[in-house]
């Protein structure tokens, strides 16, 4: 945790882009900013991407301090995206797990994928959130 000037920076591990990524939480803000690491689709094809496992672990770690954000700053998109995402993506990384989820094939730089939600299909829960794995 960083103090800068009275505004509380806290980092938090969501290995899912990348194996080593993070986000960052300010309360003060009431904002997470994520970055890659939790995007509506989060992209977790790559040989440097985390495991669902992990992902799904580093999701429900943030969801700890879900009282203390409620915006979510990403790269894709509209750049920014309720904090339900961080409930979206891990109900998702649930069922990838379960291997209940769409598991919509496609090809994503040049990798055979599984997208976790098809978006032609309605969705009750989950609706913000996507992983591409």
């Amino acid at each position: 945790m960083f103090n800068l000037g009275g505004v509380t920076i806290i980092p938090t591990h969501l290995p899912g882009q990348t194996s080593g990524i993070i986000g960052f939480l300010i309360p003060e803000l009431r904002t997470a900013i994520l970055g890659a690491a939790c995007a509506n689709p989060t992209i977790m094809n790559q040989d440097s991407s985390g495991t669902v496992e992990s992902y799904r672990e580093g999701l429900f770690n943030l969801n700890q301090h879900r009282s203390e954000f409620n915006s979510v700053l990403t790269p894709h998109s509209n750049f920014g995206e309720p904090s339900l995402l961080v409930d979206h993506n891990l109900y998702w990384t649930e069922l990838i797990l379960l291997n209940k989820d769409d598991g919509f094939r496609i090809r994503l730089g040049g990798k055979e994928s599984f997208v976790s939600r098809n978006k032609r299909f309605f969705h009750q829960q989950g609706y913000s959130g996507n992983i591409i794995y």
